[in-house]
């Protein structure tokens, strides 16, 4: 007796399992509309609970003490993503297109630069999460832009200042509608719309 009961729990596993991966199969197969070179990744991308086990992985990742997960931080109920590495090169590339751009223009050049949440929310990182990237870039376009005819809209610190509320969104780099409105203020003032 006890020799069909295990057969049977075993079977109804795998029967089980199966019917987990047949269901995923079918699932990837709807929801994929371009051919992938990685099956493994798009299999991982179109699984079903996708959003579940990322939940239960960050929160068991956080539990045992990690600070983030993949370039990601965990930071006061939101997750920040560390924004890509300063490239001076590429900073002053792109300084020098905006010049050049006001340069041949007859109208008044204003440029609004939105920092990400690594930058506004900093205070909330995990300790030793931050680094000044970002405050680089826009010391860089303070100097740079300084006796030319392009205005730089400080955005930074508009948001800076109602940084205790939800500008940006807990689980993504954007802003939310109260961000973006501070942002339209900030850069209404800057172009003098009464």
């Amino acid at each position: 007796m006890k020799k069909n009961t295990k057969t049977l729990l075993s079977l109804t596993f795998v029967a089980m399992l199966f019917a987990f991966a047949a269901t995923n199969a079918v699932h990837t197969l709807k929801n994929t509309n371009r051919l992938s070179t990685d099956f493994s990744q798009s299999a991982r991308e179109n699984m079903l609970f996708r959003k579940s086990a990322d939940a239960i992985y960050g929160t068991t990742q956080q539990l045992m003490g990690k600070k983030g997960l993949g370039g990601v931080h965990f930071a006061s109920g939101s997750l920040i993503e560390r924004p890509s590495a300063y490239n001076e090169v590429t900073v002053d590339k792109n300084i020098a297109e905006v010049a050049e751009f006001a340069k041949n223009t007859d109208f008044n050049v204003t440029l609004a630069v939105i920092p990400s949440a690594f930058e506004v929310m900093r205070d909330s990182l995990p300790y030793t999460a931050y680094d000044d990237r970002e405050l680089k870039i826009f010391e860089r376009l303070h100097i740079s832009l300084d006796g030319t005819k392009t205005m730089l809209c400080d955005t930074r610190s508009a948001l800076e200042r109602h940084s205790d509320e939800e500008i940006y969104y807990r689980t993504d780099s954007h802003l939310t509608s109260l961000g973006s409105y501070y942002v339209f203020s900030e850069l209404g003032e800057a172009l003098q719309y009464g």
